[in-house]
Parts: C-alpha cells; structure tokens; sequence
C-alpha cells in the first residue's frame, strides 16, 4: 500500500519517505522470494542426485 502524496508539507514528505521505503521493501522481498525459490529448486535436484547416486552404488 501507498500514501497519496499530495502536500510538499512534513505530512506530505513523510508520505513520500514511506512510499519510497515501500518500494525498497517490495525490491527486498522479489530478491528474497527469488533467492528462496531458487534454493528450493538446488535442494530438490540435490535430492534426486543422492538418490541416484544411492541407486547406481547402493550407499
């Protein structure tokens, strides 16, 4: 959610901080999504290797 910025006041400024904070934020939390979904799919390509090494010398 955004903050209309419709003074140049204190309150107006702040609104524009916020906004600009909430764009970091949303910038954080792409990256990290991104990050997760790729950890998740390096685990499960991790897990099928052991088990097809498991199944090629029986370990």
């Amino acid at each position: 959610m955004r903050m209309p910025v419709t003074t140049t006041d204190e309150i107006g400024q702040l609104a524009g901080y916020f906004n600009r904070f909430m764009d970091k934020l949303d910038v954080s939390r792409r990256k990290l999504e991104s990050e997760i979904g790729m950890r998740r799919k390096n685990e499960q390509a991790l897990r099928l290797s052991d088990e097809m090494f498991s199944k090629a010398f029986g370990k």
